[in-house]
């Protein structure tokens, strides 16, 4: 009997089985997944939140440093004023990044751990010099210690920024993928039952939830950066004209050459923040659809002479040669003439970054079918195939160790040219150079 009963009994367990399965399927695989997921998607807010105050620390000590260099040069006593004003946006930066820092991973953690402890470094040094009567001179020559301080703290910022961005990506790739294994429990409950449907609706409305969080923080993230760099623009003048006031004004023979290097290490980067900040604003014109271009009749012969005279010494610069050709028959274009000026200042800026020495770029215009070919070609590394279709994508760089800008250039260009209504051509081969291309109409 016993051999008699154990095959029936297994044939009740079976079905019993799956119907146990059918019923608690629906309830208990997405509750794990659900509760995974969420846990994620808090993770992802977490870092989503604390890049911006990051971002906002970086750019209140970087205007606190400004600041009170402008304040040793020129020993204008409303500079302290301004220098109290930094500190304290610092402080509200730092405090609030210190509390969500709680919630962030290990390495992230402990990249702000070694930046408040060179940050406390900075400010004691700060303190000692303070504490100290100098004299102007002596307060000049000391110009060039504090800013490699500021930069040994930069540095220390670049890291948690590289901390956050590498945990911001591994939960986002977790996040998709969390993503696609609801896809198939959707697909594996949807065959149990009306029961298992209605749970796949849920978890579809609870991962559309958790979707539009992450992207309310990008969007979030990126209306900070466009209030920053509003912010930032009429310190970062008050900066570029104070040095280059001091530069002009001051006799050749009453400033020491370690004083004027120092200088002129404050006007280019201020004039560097400028452009940064401009890349930041324009991008954010872009991307929210409030970039208007002003179309008129540009006679291109006059204007490509203007180009040449302007970009051709950034080439000698390097070692590069320029050359700037208008094929015959070329005479106008329908464009807005101070974005087309951008579009291959930046184009021609990014070869100058990839070519080598010895190397040439040429911008050309030519006719065809009715409008204006502009290339822009050069003889440098070249793009390797998997990386031009993210050529175009904001703060993208091929290496994160590459801090020749922001990595906004390319996605303005794209920008503007879309918005004189055509798009940009790249073609590459690796060791030979890289060639940009777009039309334009010529009649308006």
């Amino acid at each position: 009997m016993p051999a008699d009963t154990g095959l029936p009994r297994a044939r009740v367990w079976l079905p019993t089985g799956v119907v146990i399965v059918a019923l608690l399927a629906p309830a208990i695989i997405p509750w794990v997944l659900r509760s995974r997921e969420q846990a994620i998607a808090r993770e992802l807010q977490e870092v989503n939140t604390a890049r911006p105050l990051a971002a906002a620390r970086r750019a209140a000590f970087e205007w606190t440093a400004a600041t009170l260099a402008e304040y040793r040069i020129s020993h204008n006593p409303s500079f302290l004023a301004r220098i109290a004003e930094w500190q304290a946006r610092h402080d509200r930066a730092a405090k609030a990044l210190a509390v969500a820092a709680v919630w962030l991973g290990p390495e992230a953690r402990e990249q702000l751990a070694l930046l408040d402890r060179a940050y406390d470094d900075f400010r004691r040094a700060r303190r000692d010099r303070d504490q100290r009567p100098l004299g102007p001179e002596e307060q000049f020559r000391e110009l060039p210690g504090i800013n490699a301080r500021a930069e040994a703290l930069l540095t220390a910022y670049d890291r948690l920024d590289a901390a956050l961005v590498a945990e911001g990506d591994k939960w986002q790739r977790e996040l998709d993928r969390f993503g696609r294994i609801g896809w198939f429990t959707n697909l594996f409950l949807s065959a149990l039952g009306v029961a298992a449907v209605v749970t796949v609706a849920g978890l579809t409305r609870r991962e559309q939830r958790a979707r539009a969080a992450a992207e309310s923080a990008v969007r979030t993230r990126d209306e900070v950066v466009s209030i920053v760099s509003h912010d930032l623009r009429n310190p970062l003048s008050t900066v570029q004209m104070a040095a280059a006031y001091l530069i002009d004004s001051l006799p050749a023979d009453a400033v020491r050459t370690s004083d004027r290097r120092s200088l002129e290490m404050i006007r280019r980067g201020a004039e560097s923040m400028a452009r940064m900040i401009q890349d930041l604003l324009d991008i954010a014109r872009i991307e929210s659809g409030r970039l208007a271009v002003e179309r008129a009749a540009v006679p291109l012969p006059p204007f490509m002479d203007d180009v040449a005279t302007i970009l051709r010494p950034l080439a000698e610069k390097q070692r590069l040669r320029l050359d700037v050709t208008v094929a015959d028959g070329v005479d106008s274009v329908c464009a807005d003439r101070d974005r087309l000026l951008q579009i291959l200042s930046n184009l021609v800026g990014n070869a100058i970054k990839f070519t080598p020495p010895g190397g040439s770029i040429t911008i050309a215009a030519e006719a065809e079918n009715g409008a204006v070919r502009f290339r822009v070609a050069d003889t440098g590394t070249g793009i390797r195939p998997e990386h031009i279709p993210h050529l175009f994508d904001r703060f993208w760089q091929a290496t994160r160790s590459d801090r020749r800008g922001l990595g906004l250039g390319l996605p303005i260009v794209k920008g503007l040219v879309e918005a004189h209504g055509s798009r940009i051509i790249v073609t590459s081969t690796v060791g030979q150079g890289t060639t940009f291309s777009f039309t334009i109409r010529r009649l308006c």
